[in-house]
């Protein structure tokens, strides 16, 4: 017969290697991404607890800020309270005297609490702010996991399709091989 129905047996040697070659590269590529997960994992815990640290940090700053002001209103609460007293004590100028002081304490006292109201609102700011930037970091971490995830699924099913087809092919080449190895065995051909 010819020798165009004989199968190259240079080819099915070649696919094999190429076969073995495809499923080390996908395995190489899952240690890869796996590898980038956990890095991305322990980064993002990091993340949480340097964030989780920082909003404890203005909790605190916030307290000791509270509690200072506080002090400092009830210290001018009082000294208002004695002023107004010893206002009322004093006769003629003394008692206009520390009527301005009393009136210069009360303004201060405005002031300080205006002043412990903006900074109470600033610190409920710059709180909400750093949750809000914890919580658009994670999303963010998040949906690239997300895509690099569907991407490996995405390898993985055309590696395996393509896998699926050569093993397809390789059962093709052994049958005809086999069909065709008793025959030269017959008629005494290689």
């Amino acid at each position: 017969m010819s020798d165009a129905n004989v199968p190259d047996s240079g080819g099915s040697d070649v696919k094999i290697p190429i076969l073995i070659g495809s499923v080390v590269a996908l395995l190489g590529a899952n240690i890869y991404l796996f590898t980038q997960l956990n890095n991305l994992r322990t980064d993002f815990g990091e993340l949480r607890k340097s964030t989780q640290n920082e909003i404890s940090s203005l909790k605190e700053s916030s307290t000791v800020s509270t509690q200072t002001a506080r002090r400092s209103l009830t210290s001018l609460k009082d000294e208002l309270e004695t002023a107004r007293r010893q206002a009322q004590m004093a006769a003629g100028q003394a008692r206009i005297e520390a009527q301005k002081h009393a009136e210069e304490l009360a303004k201060r006292l405005q002031l300080e609490q205006t002043r412990q109201e903006q900074a109470s609102a600033k610190m409920k700011t710059d709180l909400t702010e750093a949750v809000s930037n914890v919580e658009k970091t994670a999303t963010n971490k998040i949906s690239e996991v997300s895509t690099e995830v569907s991407n490996v699924k995405s390898e993985v099913q055309t590696a395996k399709s393509e896998l699926d087809k050569t093993v397809q092919d390789l059962k093709r080449v052994r049958a005809t091989l086999t069909a065709l190895l008793p025959w030269s065995r017959r008629t005494g051909k290689n």
